[in-house]
């Protein structure tokens, strides 16, 4: 029988020894020590019971049984836990492996309790450092309510038992290291920031304004920064900021969401002066996100990446098109989600969703009726009856589906893609195409708004039957003015990804944190050791 009380376990089970010590206060303490030769090494109730359902399914697998006898595994262990987290941006500390240190060097002298915890925290040690190295630290589904993306499964605990039971723990952990190409470039960045000389950091003053073909002292340190970060081949040393200069600075400024004019001022200064340790904590922000996400995409997608503003249309891995795009504001994020396109319409009309309702809508038609007109919204009951402006009720809002008649100046513009999602959200055109103009684009109630929609639509369009797409159909339909349902007949997936950091071609990508979820997340991969 295997389960037996601690007592059975330490006067029946195994041969033991006793020794005295003497405690701060002269009290005698009694320790009772393991006979590391005992064959029935088994992990008592109350221990095993505080552990995480998978802990615990890992332990019945071995029949509850000590499961690192092997000196060799343990030694593996040890050596891949700190090389890995070397090698892929993972935190020491999160393994305890000073801890595991100490009760290796102590093993003959564990008591009998100590002798269990052990074992316990090798097997937490191995899993976590499979499953951080396979699909991050962070499941993303329980910190984020808006996201809605596919996420990998875990390292099955049949895998880790084989690799214990056959002494193939690097085996494992070599295999479990995602290998998709975001994950890789990023991985490539971080050693080269990590390996990066001092002056590769070092601040540069201001200089107020630097335009092209103007000289000053500067323009050798800021070459030189260049040179480090991929952007020139060579520093010659020359004070004109000559066009090959110039354009590597756009190149940079494109590459960290600045206006990529080639002034330099204090924007790109202070982005050329960022830190060591700030790159190195935004690249290990993007390494987590990208073990997030699919190993592949699909060969045919349309992808938008938030904090860049950007949508792209992608098909056999190439950019077949690109625009900027305006997102979900601070209090209505854009969701993060993987789907699929299934029509387009044009001309929509807008449902208005109950966030909008509640928080905008009823506010403004309770101050003035004339808000319905004005929007060109129709009222209507939960039967389908139109509803008079005039006998709307505040209270009752919320009883209401509110339509708004298509056209230009409708909410969703002139076209939009409808995919399936919990969240209610598409992509679509806009009645605010001023806001394409600004910068910081998170001015949206959570769709994703398009600029220059009908040219991206035919594009896609294309795809689906050239013949038919290529002159002016978009147009007639539009002009029509009637609301018109397109089936997407080919699997056009689509990505919507919050990345602050990448890398594509040997050079590194940021964007401020326009949601602010990279400080909470950095803290949370910090806070997430075995011991917690």
């Amino acid at each position: 029988m295997r389960i037996v009380s601690v007592f059975l376990l330490l006067t029946l089970t195994f041969q033991s020894c006793k020794k005295e010590s003497v405690d701060s206060n002269g009290k005698k303490i009694e320790h009772i020590y393991i006979n590391q030769d005992s064959i029935d090494q088994v992990i008592n109730d109350t221990l095993f019971e505080k552990q995480s359902e998978s802990v615990k399914e890992l332990y019945k697998i071995f029949d509850k049984e000590i499961i690192w006898t092997s000196e060799e595994n343990r030694k593996t262990l040890f050596e891949n836990i700190k090389n890995k987290c070397e090698e892929e941006g993972l935190f020491v500390e999160n393994y305890a492996l000073s801890k595991l240190l100490a009760y290796e060097k102590n093993r003959e002298k564990l008591n009998y309790y100590e002798f269990q915890k052990y074992d316990i925290l090798l097997s937490k040690a191995f899993k976590n450092l499979a499953n951080h190295l396979h699909k991050g630290i962070i499941n993303p589904r329980e910190v984020y309510g808006n996201w809605d993306a596919n996420y990998r499964n875990p390292i099955f605990n049949n895998q880790i038992t084989s690799a214990i039971k056959n002494e193939e723990i690097t085996a494992l952990l070599e295999k479990a290291i995602a290998t998709h190409e975001p994950y890789l470039a990023l991985k490539k960045q971080y050693q080269l920031h990590k390996e990066l000389p001092e002056d590769a950091f070092i601040n540069i003053p201001n200089p107020g304004k630097l335009t092209p073909n103007s000289n000053s002292a500067i323009v050798p340190k800021i070459k030189k920064k260049l040179v480090y970060f991929g952007y020139l081949n060579s520093n010659d040393e020359s004070t004109l900021y000559d066009e090959i200069t110039v354009n590597a600075v756009k190149k940079f400024q494109e590459n960290h969401g600045l206006p990529n004019d080639g002034v330099i001022g204090g924007g790109t200064i202070s982005e050329l002066n960022t830190s060591r340790s700030k790159r190195i904590k935004q690249i290990l922000i993007g390494m987590e996100r990208a073990k997030w996400y699919p190993n592949s995409l699909s060969s045919h997608y349309i992808y938008v990446n938030l904090p860049e503003f950007k949508v792209f249309y992608v098909k056999d891995n190439d950019t077949v098109d690109s625009k900027k795009v305006v997102i979900g504001t601070l209090k209505r994020k854009t969701p993060v989600l993987t789907s699929t396109i299934h029509e387009i319409v044009f001309n929509p009309t807008w449902t208005v969703p109950p966030t909008i309702v509640k928080e905008d809508l009823t506010p403004a038609a309770t101050k003035s009726r004339g808000y319905f007109a004005a929007s060109r919204i129709t009222i209507k009951d939960s039967k389908g009856n139109i509803v008079d402006p005039k006998d709307w009720k505040p209270e009752n809002a919320g009883n209401y589906r509110y339509i708004q008649s298509s056209g230009y100046d409708n909410s969703l513009g002139l076209v939009k893609f409808n995919f399936h999602n919990r969240f209610s959200v598409y992509l679509h055109d806009t009645n605010h195409r001023e806001y394409f103009t600004k910068t910081n684009r998170a001015l949206s109630s959570g769709c994703v708004r398009i600029e220059e929609p009908l040219a991206f639509t035919k594009t896609v369009l294309m795809e689906e039957d050239e013949e038919k797409w290529k002159d002016f159909e978009i147009d007639s339909i539009v002009k029509r003015a009637e609301t018109k349902s397109i089936p997407i007949k080919n699997n056009i997936k689509i990505y919507q990804f919050y990345l602050t950091s990448w890398a594509k071609n040997n050079v590194l990508s940021t964007r401020k944190d326009v949601y602010g979820y990279d400080e909470d997340l950095y803290k949370r991969l910090r806070n997430q050791s075995i011991l917690n």
